[in-house]
């Protein structure tokens, strides 16, 4: 989490910036970092690949722009605005932003704050926001103060505070239940994860590490089901994450992200999406998703324990329709794409 120079202003365009959706069924994710400490963007497209084999996600991750059909995510070839001691001009992170805009990244990691807001870099910000980009933020490492630094403390941002290796908020990440943020929490340091080997720094803690791993996170479950929206995505995050106690008396409780959660949650929502308002035999089904035998009867059963998937017929002919087509799990607020 580090620190950026001087402000300078510019005018906002108009929202929105984007007419066209972005059609993300046909291509790979595209994911950009901006942080001090990625060894490289094949370290870290490895990196990636490895927790995708983890998580039985299907796909890679590559540093390049080429036709793959295992694809899962590239990261973009822009080069991250902060150097080797980890500052930056708020002139290269504005180029840097708009560099993106035009390659319609789909995940930014803001590995990066300040006091001073910059009215500039937060036009942009919420311009990517709106051209539905998720926009990962580390909250910052500033003390028990509890400050949630900028561009962290945007709306439109999700921020990202660190949690001890126990389980617990790091003293410099309470929730700010003024701007209720950060929204979401993981694991403050890399020891003992798969994201270690791709950071120059693998004893590093802070948010850094915490908001690359919700980032890893967000790639994976977005990468089941391409065609809906960020806020989806965000939803999905943040509903399937779990309660971890905030440490002040009646306090909520605070999201903790749960990568199992969320990779089941928007499997069911892509079988939900697949199904529409049509009926399907098992085999239609799984081939539509494309999910393993195992996976499958899982996300199967949960959804008609659930009452949102209705099941008839006699086994091995059995036909499965939505409950409720159109309500599928975890629409955003945009509703389905």
């Amino acid at each position: 989490m580090d620190s950026i120079g001087a402000s300078r202003q510019r005018k906002a365009p108009a929202f929105p910036i984007h007419g066209k959706k972005k059609d993300r069924v046909q291509r790979a994710l595209r994911v950009a970092v901006a942080g001090p400490f990625i060894k490289s963007p094949e370290a870290f497209a490895r990196t990636m690949t490895m927790l995708a084999a983890r998580y039985a996600v299907g796909g890679r991750v590559v540093t390049s722009d080429y036709a793959a059909a295992s694809m899962l995510a590239e990261l973009v070839p822009v080069p991250s605005p902060l150097g080797e001691d980890g500052c930056a001009t708020n002139p290269a992170i504005l180029q840097w932003l708009d560099a993106l805009m035009d390659l319609d990244t789909d995940i930014v990691v803001l590995d990066y704050g300040t006091r001073v807001p910059d009215e500039a870099q937060e036009n942009v910000i919420r311009q990517l926001a709106h051209s539905d980009t998720l926009c990962v933020a580390a909250a910052g490492n500033d003390g028990p103060q509890g400050e949630v630094l900028f561009p962290a403390v945007i709306s439109e941002t999700l921020a990202v505070g660190a949690l001890t290796p126990e389980g617990s908020p790091t003293a410099y990440s309470p929730l700010v239940s003024a701007h209720g943020k950060p929204e979401i929490y993981a694991r403050g340091d890399f020891l003992g994860t798969l994201l270690g080997s791709a950071v120059t720094e693998p004893n590093l803690k802070g948010t850094t590490s915490a908001a690359l791993l919700v980032t890893a996170a967000a790639a994976l479950v977005w990468s089941i089901n391409p065609a809906r929206d960020h806020l989806w995505l965000r939803q999905v995050l943040l509903d399937s994450s779990g309660g971890v106690d905030a440490g002040k008396t009646g306090a909520s409780p605070l999201r903790a992200l749960d990568i199992d959660a969320a990779l089941t949650l928007a499997r069911c929502s892509a079988v939900l999406d697949a199904l529409g308002s049509m009926e399907a035999t098992y085999g239609e089904l799984q081939g539509r998703v494309g999910f393993p035998v195992k996976v499958m009867d899982g996300l199967l059963e949960k959804l008609v324990a659930q009452g949102e998937l209705r099941m008839r017929g006699n086994w091995g002919n059995q036909l499965y329709c939505a409950a409720n087509p159109g309500g599928a799990a975890v629409q955003s607020s945009a509703g389905k794409p």
